[in-house]
């Protein structure tokens, strides 16, 4: 679940232009190597607890840059955005790394 989490995210930052590849979206938006994804899925793991971490700082962070935007493609974008997404999902991930 978690990787496909990882995945949306990437393809909406491509999406907006925000990053153009995976390399990119690794390094950038997870803090990790560029194939980080890959050795995610090649070993079966999960994403760790601190690069979901780093991700979910980055896009709370950018979203409230957007949301002070005069432009109405940047308020729509942060309102259906995947910011939501990961936190809805970040709780329940760091409850059950901690528990």
């Amino acid at each position: 679940m978690s990787i496909k989490l990882l995945e949306h995210i990437r393809d909406e930052l491509r999406g907006s232009g925000a990053i153009q590849n995976t390399p990119e979206f690794c390094t950038s938006w997870l803090g990790r190597s560029e194939g980080y994804i890959r050795t995610l899925r090649f070993h079966e793991l999960e994403p760790s607890v601190e690069a979901l971490s780093v991700c979910s700082h980055k896009l709370g962070h950018y979203a409230d840059k957007l949301r002070g935007s005069d432009k109405d493609a940047h308020k729509t974008w942060v309102e259906g955005s995947i910011r939501d997404s990961v936190y809805g999902f970040w709780p329940m991930r760091l409850k059950r790394v901690i528990c």
